[in-house]
């Protein structure tokens, strides 16, 4: 998803320079509120209990322990629509590195020795003007026979653009476009020895989004309209096998201010039901409910994959 945001920022940028000064959103209720309501404090029926819940969490923040992130052992990484070059000594891989223990680093190590690790690339097509559409794919992978950490993870999104309307009086341009696009992830912990530590074995996800957007550009302001939504489905295995999985929901809506976004997660798990709202504000601490209860984000695990 990060993808069809930085293409609406790339299009400003390549239409006329973008300042960092902006102007209120006009309304238009329509096209750019969020639809539904996710009701963060429903409880399910069957809820699995929250001791099991907060074990599961538990698991998943200490997880990050001995599970790199892509920084630690990829060269090339993505970041939003951009690719990112990584190296030994780099601020990323240092970053990545700081947030394992002794075990996460040897961790690394055999990924690196052991792993045919296939960096992120980039492919892309079309260009920027009226009645045209934009591809663009970011993938990569790690493989092996005897590699203990299989990730493989593809991002791409399209960008249609309905309008391209300069206003020479008003010194401005306007630009009105759809976007969809996908994010397929999965990541297996092959090593007994850390999926066993970190108390994960393997996570996959699958989302489906689209959305709308509308910007005006001067040459001293910007104000931008945005919506996205998407569906799809999450799947998390433990160590002990115990498995959550469930449909997936989001919606994101955005103005030159910042962006809001809400997701939901539906599962089941081997207790019971698993509801969780994710509610995100430019600037400000996520709000977490798990089963109708609001939770401390700092408590809250970080998947590290």
């Amino acid at each position: 998803m990060k993808l069809i945001l930085f293409s609406l920022l790339v299009t400003c940028a390549f239409l006329t320079a973008c300042s960092d000064s902006g102007s209120k959103s006009k309304n238009n209720p329509g096209l750019y509120t969020f639809s539904k309501d996710f009701q963060p404090s429903h409880k399910p029926t069957n809820a699995a209990p929250m001791s099991y819940l907060k074990d599961v969490m538990v698991s998943i923040k200490d997880s990050n322990l001995y599970i790199p992130g892509d920084a630690a052992f990829f060269n090339v990484i993505a970041e939003g629509s951009d690719l990112k070059q990584i190296w030994d000594g780099s601020p990323e891989r240092q970053e990545a590195f700081k947030k394992l223990n002794s075990e996460g680093l040897r961790f690394v190590n055999e990924i690196r020795t052991t792993c045919t690790i296939n960096d992120a690339r980039k492919t892309e097509s079309g260009d920027v003007r009226q009645g045209s559409t934009k591809t663009q794919s970011i993938t990569m992978s790690t493989s092996g026979n005897t590699c203990p950490f299989l990730v493989s993870k593809t991002d791409s999104n399209a960008t249609t653009y309905d309008l391209i309307k300069l206003d020479q009086t008003a010194q401005s341009v306007q630009v009105v476009m759809r976007m969809e696009g996908t994010n397929s992830e999965s990541r297996e912990v092959r090593s007994q020895r850390v999926s066993d530590l970190s108390g994960l074995r393997s996570f996959a996800i699958d989302l489906r989004f689209s959305g709308n957007a509308d910007v005006i550009q001067t040459e001293t302001t910007q104000t931008m309209k945005m919506r996205i939504e998407g569906s799809g489905s999450l799947m998390l295995t433990l160590s002990n096998g115990d498995t959550v999985r469930g449909p997936l929901s989001m919606e994101a809506v955005g103005t030159e201010q910042g962006m809001e976004s809400r997701f939901l997660f539906e599962g089941q798990s081997n207790q019971g039901a698993i509801r969780v709202v994710v509610i995100t504000k430019a600037n400000q601490a996520p709000e977490i409910y798990l089963n109708g209860e609001k939770l401390d984000a700092g408590a809250f695990g970080v998947i590290p994959f």
